[in-house]
């Protein structure tokens, strides 16, 4: 994990690190799905499979803010994945309350 350590500790580089982590999870989840011809998945897959990807970007915000000190960074992907989590409220959960 050395090469982690030489990423700069800088607030945008943190919030393209919270942007790019869960969409290559997403790609990685998703995209053998639907090339084995399961195209259609149930609205509660997408709602369940977007509440992973928040808890993934919270490892990884808790690893860089921990493991590798890079305070500024784990600022950053803090930020989007408060955005996340909010966005995902807002879209499910706000037609329940």
């Amino acid at each position: 994990m050395e090469i982690l350590k030489k990423i700069p500790d800088n607030l945008w580089v943190g919030v393209g690190i919270g942007l790019i982590c869960p969409l290559f999870i997403y790609g990685a989840i998703v995209l053998p799905i639907k090339l084995e011809g399961s195209l259609l998945l149930a609205k509660t897959f997408y709602e369940n499979l977007q509440l992973f990807l928040i808890g993934a970007n919270a490892v990884i915000f808790r690893y860089f803010m921990i493991n590798i000190d890079r305070f500024k960074t784990g600022r950053g992907i803090f930020i989007v994945t408060l955005l996340f989590a909010l966005a995902w409220v807002v879209i499910y959960k706000t037609d329940t309350l």
